[in-house]
């Protein structure tokens, strides 16, 4: 079977030879418009993990009070304290 002479295999091969000059040119240039938008969202999540990062040195140690309670049987929970705080959301 020849493909020499078959138009379509012919505009193929001079597709993809205009293809691999682009990307040289691209690549010679070393210019690419990329581009990165970070969201409204994504930026006030980076605020609230600075502050939440800030803050964790209270928060450690709170937390390793109520363990320390906890493994030693210390720890009372009231409960109106709790009810309201469930209602509160």
């Amino acid at each position: 079977m020849r493909i020499n002479g078959n138009p379509n295999i012919q505009s193929v091969l001079k597709s993809y030879g205009q293809n691999v000059k682009k990307t040289e040119e691209v690549e010679k240039s070393g210019f690419v418009n990329d581009k990165v938008e970070i969201s409204d969202e994504a930026k006030a999540y980076q605020v609230a993990m600075q502050a939440a990062k800030a803050d964790s040195g209270d928060r450690s140690e709170k937390v390793a009070a109520i363990k320390a309670q906890v493994n030693a049987g210390t720890y009372k929970v009231s409960a109106e304290a709790l009810a309201e705080k469930i209602l509160k959301g």
